[in-house]
């Protein structure tokens, strides 16, 4: 259940992207980054 229906077009809105999905889109496309997150860190972590 959303308020979005009382939108019109031009209103402002906050979008959040969850970190995690943005380092693992990264791993999956052989991007490096300066994290110190890894796969193996998110598989011990149950992700």
């Amino acid at each position: 259940m959303t308020n979005l229906t009382s939108l019109k077009p031009g209103d402002p809105v906050n979008l959040e992207v969850d970190m995690i999905a943005k380092y693992v889109e990264k791993m999956m496309h052989g991007e490096s980054s300066n994290s110190p997150i890894t796969v193996e860190r998110l598989v011990r972590q149950g992700f």
